[in-house]
Parts: structure tokens; sequence; C-alpha cells
């Protein structure tokens, strides 16, 4: 028997941007410059990497997108609704996503940054419905809050639903999100500081499981019409020196889990 065959599979590559983070940090004068420095810089790197998943979603290929922060979910949603849309998949540029994540990453749009991609990749139209699991309660702004619970095409289960109150348990609430976003193709999200022991700078101590990672995107990927999969915030090494084989080797079973299903 053989569980996995890797002649589907591609290994792309992956963007470099160092110089574009040395040129801004040798020449900013100060700190507004800095801010105002990096947050054109993501323009340029939203248009690479919105382009580079264009062109594979055209092709009506499933992009595998790892590392980074969640500040590319937005060209990625956008690069995939503008490919499928040109595949003629879809009949409009536009995706849902589900997003496992212990924050919403729906912040207000003040400049584009890791906590607000989703906000704008629905206010520019590309992103349809937007449901999260494993929400922490006590990292939602009241008005973040607010949004959502006025907005239709977006709903939440939290974490302390799922694991304190015992309202549904873990698969039930990914059914809920896959149910949620079905009428069209999702983008699936997973966001590795969600997950305990994992090598990150803003891991939770109160984190799901590496196994509720797997299960999650095990179901979403036989319950949804797949659009892509986006896993970030994972690094085997960070900038303090900190280095994690298992983090690795976690990413490379969360990903045979999803092809697996894909099959």
């Amino acid at each position: 028997m053989i569980f996995l065959v890797g002649d589907q599979i591609l290994m792309l590559g992956h963007f470099d941007f160092g110089d574009i983070k040395y040129l801004i940090e040798n020449h900013a004068y100060n700190q507004d410059e800095l801010i105002d420095a990096y947050r054109h810089a993501v323009n340029i790197i939203d248009e690479e990497v919105e382009n580079m998943l264009k062109v594979i979603a055209s092709c009506k290929k499933i992009p595998i997108i790892i590392g980074g922060g969640h500040n590319n979910a937005y060209p990625i949603i956008k690069g995939v609704a503008k490919g499928l849309h040109k595949a003629d998949v879809l009949p409009l540029a536009q995706i849902n996503a589900i997003n496992l994540d212990a924050h919403t990453d729906y912040r207000v749009a003040e400049g584009r940054h890791s906590g607000n991609g989703f906000r704008y990749a629905e206010e520019d139209g590309y992103l349809g419905k937007y449901c999260m699991v494993g929400l922490h309660e006590n990292y939602i702004p009241q008005n973040v809050l607010m949004d959502i619970h006025n907005n239709p095409f977006i709903d939440y289960i939290s974490y302390e639903e799922i694991f304190v109150h015992e309202r549904k348990n873990f698969i039930q609430a990914v059914a809920h999100a896959t149910g949620f976003t079905e009428d069209t193709y999702a983008g699936i999200e997973l966001d590795m500081d969600a997950i305990e022991n994992v090598l990150s700078s803003a891991c939770s101590p109160v984190s799901i499981t590496p196994l509720h990672a797997r299960q999650y995107l095990n179901f979403c990927a036989t319950d949804t019409k797949v659009a892509y999969l986006h896993i970030c915030e994972a690094a085997s090494q960070l900038a303090d020196g900190r280095k994690s084989e298992s983090t690795g080797k976690l990413l490379s079973y969360l990903v045979s889990d999803f092809i697996k299903a894909n099959y």
C-alpha cells in the first residue's frame, strides 16, 4: 500500500524580499519613515504573491503556501480568486475562507499588516464568506467583535465555546465552518501560532494540539471545494536563535494530511 505518491506535487520555490528589508532599515531616518517604507514594501510583496497565485490557480491547481505572516492572506485570496475566475471556474473573482486561528486578523484597515489581511480582502471584494475556528475571546477587540456580529458573511466559533463551555466539540466546530462556506470555493487557513509547542514568537500558552490541526486540515480538505492551503507563522528557527526540528516535522505532516485528503 502507498499512502502518498508525489508525482502530482510540484515544489515551486520561495520568495526572498531580503533586499527590500535591507534598504528600508538602512535608509529610513525615523520611526514614521520606517513604517511608511514598510507599508509601501507590503504593497510590493502583495503584488508578487498575487501574481504567482493567480498563475497557479488559473491552471486549476491547488496552491499550498507555507511561511510568512498572515498579512499574506490578502494577496493569496486575491490571486487565487482572480486565477479561478480566469480559468472560468468562478463567475466572479471571489472565494470564501476558513481560518483556524486564535486571532481574527480582521482588524481595521489602517495600513496593511498581519492583523487585517482578511478585512482588506473583503473590502476589495475578493473574500465572500469568512469563518474562524478557535478564536480566543480575550484577543478579540470590541470594535472587531461588533463588526463581525453585524456582518452576515462572517462567523466564528471561539476556543472557549469548544474547549471550556463544550457547546460543540472540535470536529463539530470545523463542520460548522465548512457548512458556512460551502456555497463556493474556500481557502483553508491555519496559523501555527494557535498550536501548542510550536516554535513561534507569538504562540499562546492556551492552544490547540497538533492532532487538532491535522484533523482540521483533513476535514476541510474532504468537506470543501478547496481553493488553496495557507499555513503561516511557522519557522524552524527564529531571529533570536531558537530552533526546533519538531516544527518542520509537524509542517510535513500537515501538508501530507491535506494532500492525501484531496486524492
